[in-house]
């Protein structure tokens, strides 16, 4: 069970791990978005730009003759008097070698969020998992304040009885009641049958000897002689 536990604990982390990774690129998902949005809005302002100046700017000698126009008109405004025949253009010279490269600015702040794009399809479902352990039983919240007792409701239908219990264990015997009043004496039952004869006892022991009786008278002689 413990091993259970802890299993059930690492795959929590994991999940939090991986939730947490997913708001990050979901957040990241935004910015991409936001910074897509601007760098759409600005790839347009320089492609409009860019067919301004393919659409002024001679390719011969790389001037915007629109720009050019108004600054001479600005000129010869405004330095009357000042300004001399001017020559024809020289030829255009080698270029020269790229300087280095500046520091690279801030970056700016993010465009606004553009407009959600359409929901792909749906894929494939996966496998299903293994379920995992069952958690650890979390600790005993307070015990809330008891609510007020609702209406009684309606009476249910009786249900079906139940079937008998066990028998329960037998209770402790209670106190001693009073002793009731003496019945009446009831009629004499009949004489049951005369039962079997018992076994013959031993012989008691001899009794005390009798008190001596009187005297008897003496007898005649029955001979003639003169004895007597």
């Amino acid at each position: 069970m413990e091993t259970l536990a802890n299993q059930l604990i690492t795959a929590l982390d994991t999940i939090n791990k991986l939730t947490n990774e997913l708001t990050k690129l979901k957040a990241s998902h935004v910015q991409l978005l936001n910074k897509y949005a601007g760098s759409v809005e600005l790839l347009s302002k320089v492609e409009e730009r860019l067919m301004i100046l393919e659409k002024n700017v001679d390719p011969n000698v790389g001037i915007d003759s629109m720009k050019l126009e108004e600054l001479m008109i600005h000129i010869c405004k405004t330095r009357i008097g000042e300004l001399g025949p001017r020559g024809p253009t020289g030829p255009m010279g080698e270029m020269g070698p790229r300087g280095p490269t500046g520091d690279t600015g801030h970056i700016g702040a993010n465009g606004m969020t553009g407009l959600p794009g359409p929901t792909g399809p749906k894929g494939e479902e996966g496998n299903k998992g293994l379920s995992g352990a069952d958690g650890l039983p979390g600790p005993t919240g307070p015990t809330g304040s008891m609510g007020p007792i609702g209406p009684t409701g309606k009476t249910g239908p009786k249900g079906p009885d139940g079937e008998q219990g066990i028998q329960g264990e037998q209770g402790l015997c209670g106190p001693t009641g009073k002793c009731g009043p003496i019945g009446e004496t009831g009629p004499q039952g009949e004489m049951g049958p005369t039962g079997h004869r018992g076994q013959e006892g031993q012989p008691g022991p001899q009794g005390p000897r009798g008190v001596p009786g009187a005297e008897g008278k003496r007898g005649k002689c029955g001979c003639d002689c003169k004895c007597v």
